[in-house]
């Protein structure tokens, strides 16, 4: 299998999105995508032990996931883990995508960008909801934040 670096830094949120559609579509088959997603988990830097705590637990997921949001405006940070590699993989292409970013950049990458990547079909149905409710914390956080901060403003 080739491996594709597709987590670049300093891409701005399309070019990140594209570039992870691009590798993903060169690997092609389902197999070597459920391989690339499970050595992304082996990669990513997950959090401290210390920040699991069951009020950061991702609800749905069947194995345990844990997503803190942080804000420093005008941008979002996100710590995230989990005790599976391959979801601990996904995260790291939702890291690679959201975190450190806009809530307006943010907000134009809905759930609709990772569906038609078809990523979830490689889950089981309790991850796959898991994978789901994570994106739609993240994009409800981006979407709070941002209200919040034109009230400020």
């Amino acid at each position: 299998m080739r491996h594709f670096n597709i987590l670049w830094c300093g891409l701005n949120i399309h070019e990140q999105c594209q570039s992870i559609q691009s590798a993903l579509a060169k690997l092609g088959d389902k197999q070597d995508i459920y391989r690339y997603i499970f050595s992304l988990g082996k990669d990513f830097r997950g959090m401290d032990q210390s920040l699991r705590e069951d009020k950061y637990l991702v609800d749905g997921c069947i194995s345990q996931a844990w997503l803190i949001p942080h804000q420093q405006q005008p941008k979002l940070y996100f710590d995230m883990d989990s005790e599976a590699l391959i979801v601990r993989g996904l995260m790291s292409l939702l890291h690679s995508v959201y975190h450190g970013r806009t809530p307006q950049e943010i907000l134009s990458v809905d759930l609709e960008f990772w569906l038609n990547l078809e990523l979830t079909s490689l889950l089981s149905m309790n991850r796959r909801n898991g994978t789901v409710g994570m994106i739609k914390q993240i994009l409800q956080y981006a979407a709070v934040c941002q209200a919040w901060w034109v009230t400020l403003s």
